[in-house]
């Protein structure tokens, strides 16, 4: 009889995050499973505990595989891969494994961004490169802490350029440069992103 795991017993997945998740299934054939298997076929498939998953539409990967009389190798290992934007944010899903007539599953959370907040910087207007402009954070909610913030800014070709790296300092001082030019001066464009410590950021 062939043995079935996972590649891992547990997984947490960012909302927002990768476009893609991916999920391993093992197929331990043992010595004295090989001899029955090697004459026949056997199907393996993906299934979820939530009706409301349409898995077939979700996978990118065919949810159901053939595996042809088995020779030679005495593992395989399947994997299956979903569009992260079909699972649904705050959620637990339990993904089993069938094969053979064994199951195996994996518990799978889909972990959400923090909470909206407020973010300000002041002042509201100065001079490029010697205005001290203070940037602030405050009210963001998650319940995986700690949460890091940190501070960017467009350039004038529409590319995030960092002013202040990730750290659990939720404000920072700094000037900033000249970007994109109006009839008044030039108006920057700044960003702050918050992350919870499973890296979820909003």
């Amino acid at each position: 009889v062939p043995s079935l795991s996972f590649a891992a017993s547990r997984g947490t997945y960012v909302s927002g995050g990768s476009s893609k998740i991916v999920i391993s299934g093992i197929i331990d054939i043992k010595s004295n499973a090989r001899r029955a298997l090697s004459t026949s076929n056997m199907t393996a498939f993906l299934s979820v505990d939530d009706p409301t998953l349409n898995l077939k539409e979700a996978l990118l990967t065919p949810q159901e595989t053939l595996i042809s009389p088995f020779v030679g190798n005495k593992k395989l290992v399947l994997n299956f891969v979903l569009s992260a934007s079909s699972l649904r944010s705050s959620s637990v899903y339990t993904f089993s494994f069938q094969a053979g007539g064994k199951v195996s599953s994996v518990q799978v959370t889909i972990n959400d961004p923090p909470l909206p907040g407020s973010f300000e910087i002041s002042p509201s207007s100065g001079t490029e490169l010697t205005t001290s402009f203070q940037m602030v954070a405050f009210l963001w909610q998650d319940t995986d802490l700690p949460l890091t913030y940190a501070f960017a800014y467009y350039t004038s070709a529409l590319e995030l350029a960092v002013l202040v790296p990730r750290s659990e300092v939720s404000f920072a001082n700094t000037v900033l440069p000249a970007t994109t030019a109006n009839s008044t001066g030039s108006l920057v464009h700044v960003q702050a992103s918050i992350f919870d410590s499973l890296s979820a950021n909003n």
